[in-house]
C-alpha cells in the first residue's frame, strides 16, 4: 500500500512539471512583450510570476527526484530482505557445523538499524534544505528587466540603420534616374534642331519652283 501511495504521488508530480513548464514560457513571453510595448511594470510583474513558477517546478523536480531515490532504496531494501532470509536460511544448515556462527543475524539487525537511521536523518536533511517558495529575488528579477530593455534598445536600433540604408539606396536610385532622364532629354534636342533646318530648306525650294512655273 505505501508503494503504491510512492508511485501515485511520483506520477502526480510528474504531471504537474510539463504545465509548469509552459507557464514559465509564456511568462517570459509576456515580461518581453511588455518590455517592447515600455510597459515596465507589467513586465516587472510577469517577471515575478516566472522566479515564482520557476522555483515551484525546481521544487517538483526536487521532489521527484527524491520520490525516484525512495522507490530505489525500497527495491534495495527488498533485495536486502531476501539476502536475510537466504543468509537465514544458510545459518540453520551451518548452525550444527559451527555453533558459533551465529551472528548473520546479530549483523543483519545492526544493518537494518543502521539504514533506517540513515534514512531518517536523509529526511531530515531533506527538508531543512527545502527552498522557500514564497521569495522572489528581486535582483535577479531587476537583472533580468534590465536585459529585457536592452535587448529591446538593439532592436530598435538596428530597425533604424536598417531604415536609413534602405532610404540611401532609394535617394542614390532616384538621382540615378533623373541623371539619365537628363542625357535622354540633351541627345533630343540637337536632333530636332536639325530637323526644323531640313523643314527650311524645302520650303524654300518649292517655292522657287512653283515662282519659275508662273514665269513660263
Amino acid at each position: 500500500m505505501a508503494i503504491a501511495t510512492l508511485k501515485s504521488t511520483l506520477l502526480s508530480l510528474e504531471l504537474q512539471i510539463a504545465p509548469l513548464e509552459t507557464r514559465i514560457t509564456e511568462l517570459e513571453q509576456s515580461a518581453r512583450s511588455a518590455v517592447s510595448a515600455r510597459r515596465s511594470d507589467a513586465a516587472r510583474s510577469a517577471l515575478r510570476r516566472k522566479t515564482l513558477a520557476t522555483t515551484a517546478l525546481e521544487r517538483r523536480r526536487d521532489d521527484v527526484h527524491k520520490l525516484h531515490e525512495m522507490l530505489d532504496a525500497i527495491d534495495r531494501a527488498r533485495d536486502q530482505v531476501a539476502m536475510v532470509r537466504a543468509m537465514e536460511a544458510s545459518a540453520k544448515v551451518l548452525r550444527d557445523l559451527n555453533a558459533e556462527v551465529g551472528g548473520v543475524e546479530h549483523v543483519s539487525n545492526v544493518a537494518d538499524q543502521l539504514g533506517e537511521q540513515m534514512a531518517n536523518v536523509e529526511e531530515v536533511n531533506n527538508v531543512l534544505n527545502e527552498p522557500n517558495i514564497g521569495v522572489v529575488d528581486e535582483v535577479e528579477v531587476e537583472d533580468e528587466f534590465e536585459q529585457m530593455v536592452n535587448e529591446e534598445r538593439e532592436k530598435d536600433v538596428r530597425a533604424r540603420e536598417e531604415e536609413v540604408r534602405q532610404t540611401k539606396e532609394r535617394m542614390a536610385e532616384l538621382e540615378e534616374w533623373e541623371r539619365r532622364k537628363k542625357e535622354e532629354q540633351e541627345a533630343v534636342v540637337p536632333n530636332m534642331m536639325v530637323g526644323e533646318g531640313n523643314i527650311e530648306q524645302d520650303v524654300e525650294k518649292r517655292t522657287k519652283e512653283m515662282a519659275e512655273m508662273h514665269l513660263v
